[in-house]
């Protein structure tokens, strides 16, 4: 029987949810820097191809997941394409979605920029994990743009010196993930989010699968778009002729994956600052709903749960850090909602996620690309395998590793790891990077 959970705290927290589910077009890494410098660029008085210089500052963190992903009509990838295009786009109002359109002329411009070497990179080994600098110098003037926080987060556009004023630019979500509605998940135990839910009628989650189609038509989209050599071309000569419920989950999952990372010119609904986040939150909620058309009830709730527990995660990992948020966050999230469509009960499912963080406690971010898929499915048959030894009753003893018995205990101990090694990790991804001549 659901505990008591007040409107007001219901309210909050699905507001909470939309405001970290938002479209995105491509990474949203990409769109961050998308996002920064054309809200720079748009302040250039005279001709974009006039201007003396464009530097991004980016975090390692970006820098990383931008160097080998495909960007949205584009048809390339690298940093230096990402901000030209952005430059000549210059409609910040686009935010994430920066490249949901370039015309051929935009795309030639772009390349233009890139030819005459005024695009520039800085990397700086202390900033913010989510840190988008743009300084634009064109003639007498500088304008200057901070993306920092959150990947939608606008701090400020600087025209020598002088701020002007992006309120209507602005992100709703604070650079300390602390919404404007006061709401912290850090005051919330895994176990009050799963109480949370159970609290939640059909009326209030209704607007959830609404917000999730955008990956279900990005799934379909890759399945009918096989990229030979791929993940998900490859897994599907390996499905039976009758594909299981698990094997169907896997699959529909890799094709999103796999289309959004090679570049579709399709949005995907992100969360918490990623849209692999977000297609491996939904998609395999969607597909065991429907394969064992279980109560609808129960699959909303499976839908809002695995958003929540995604957010817990992240709250601890960091928004970006040295941990594959993918595998991390958004594995043990959705293999732990699949629990939950089943019947499983707040200690099973507890249990369950100490389970997952220990198993996939190795996992780093080594950037986005098209391999994400792999981690991301790799990891989904260790949660599936995982769901049926815990509904025998195993589950590891405390402190057998990285596991303490409580969950939220055990995300603590998660929160240490990541705060202490994130920022000497991914320096040395990224020096790795620049050794092996990666195209910026």
């Amino acid at each position: 029987m659901a505990k008591k959970i007040s409107l007001a705290t219901k309210k909050k927290i699905l507001e909470k949810v939309k405001e970290l589910c938002v479209p995105a077009h491509g990474c949203t890494e990409i769109g961050a820097i998308g996002y920064g410098v054309a809200a720079a660029s748009a302040q250039i008085k005279g001709d974009i191809k006039k201007v003396d210089s464009i530097l991004m500052e980016v975090s390692p963190y970006i820098f990383k997941n931008v160097m080998r992903v495909g960007v949205p009509n584009l048809g390339t990838c690298g940093i230096f394409m990402i901000g030209a295009g952005a430059a000549v786009i210059a409609d910040p109002s686009r935010k994430l979605e920066m490249f949901s359109s370039i015309t051929n002329e935009q795309k030639q411009i772009a390349q233009e920029l890139i030819d005459e070497h005024i695009m520039h990179i800085k990397i700086p080994s202390q900033c913010e994990p989510v840190h988008v600098k743009t300084i634009i110098k064109s003639g007498k003037d500088t304008i200057e743009s901070l993306i920092e926080g959150v990947h939608d987060n606008l701090v400020y556009v600087k025209v020598n010196g002088k701020e002007i004023n992006i309120s209507k630019n602005k992100s709703s979500v604070s650079a300390k993930n602390n919404s404007k509605l006061n709401v912290n998940v850090d005051n919330y135990t895994v176990q009050q989010l799963i109480d949370i839910t159970n609290a939640c009628n059909a009326k209030e989650l209704e607007f959830l699968p609404k917000l999730f189609q955008l990956n279900i038509d990005i799934s379909n989209y890759g399945k009918d778009n096989l990229i030979p050599g791929s993940y998900t071309e490859t897994y599907k000569k390996l499905m039976s002729k009758k594909p299981s419920v698990y094997e169907q989950m896997i699959y529909d999952t890799a094709a999103a994956i796999d289309a959004r990372m090679s570049g579709a010119v399709l949005p995907v609904m992100s969360s918490c600052g990623s849209g692999d986040h977000g297609l491996t939150a939904s998609i395999p909620q969607f597909t065991y709903h429907k394969y064992s058309k279980n109560n609808n009830l129960t699959f909303l709730r499976s839908l809002l749960l695995t958003n929540l527990l995604v957010w817990k995660i992240k709250s601890n990992i960091g928004s970006l850090s040295c941990m594959c948020g993918s595998v991390i966050a958004a594995v043990t999230a959705t293999t732990t909602c699949v629990a939950y469509q089943m019947g499983f009960k707040t200690k099973q499912m507890c249990d369950l996620m100490e389970n997952l963080l220990c198993t996939f406690n190795s996992n780093m971010c080594d950037g986005a690309k098209l391999s994400c898929t792999h981690k991301v499915c790799t990891a989904l048959v260790s949660g599936i395998h995982m769901i049926e030894l815990v509904k025998k009753g195993y589950a590891i003893k405390p402190f057998d590793g990285i596991v303490a018995g409580d969950i939220n205990k055990t995300l603590l101990m998660y929160r240490k790891m990541s705060r202490e090694n994130s920022n000497k990790y991914n320096l040395s991804i990224v020096n790795g990077m620049c050794k092996q001549n990666i195209k910026i």
